[in-house]
């Protein structure tokens, strides 16, 4: 068994994060999903702050935003963004 891999931090979302010498790392899930760009108009969306006004909580990540969801600015699909 290779032991250097006990000493690496693991990730799971939503479950606070500690490496196996017992240190807390201060991740949050929305730290670590990806903000996505609309290539219509620029738009950003991050994860941390989510699209209250059109329902999409904050922490939720761009896969889990609902096939009909548009971008707030333009109104582009999520066809329309990419990864940054």
């Amino acid at each position: 068994m290779n032991l250097e891999l006990l000493r690496k931090p693991f990730y799971l979302p939503g479950i606070p994060v500690f490496n196996f010498a017992g240190t807390l790392l201060n991740l949050e899930r929305s730290m670590i999903m990806q903000s996505y760009r609309c290539l219509v108009c620029g738009y950003i969306y991050n994860p941390a702050e989510g699209d209250p006004d059109n329902g999409i909580e904050p922490g939720t990540a761009f896969e889990d935003i609902p096939e009909d969801w548009v971008c707030p600015e333009c109104g582009a699909g999520k066809d329309d963004f990419e990864p940054i």
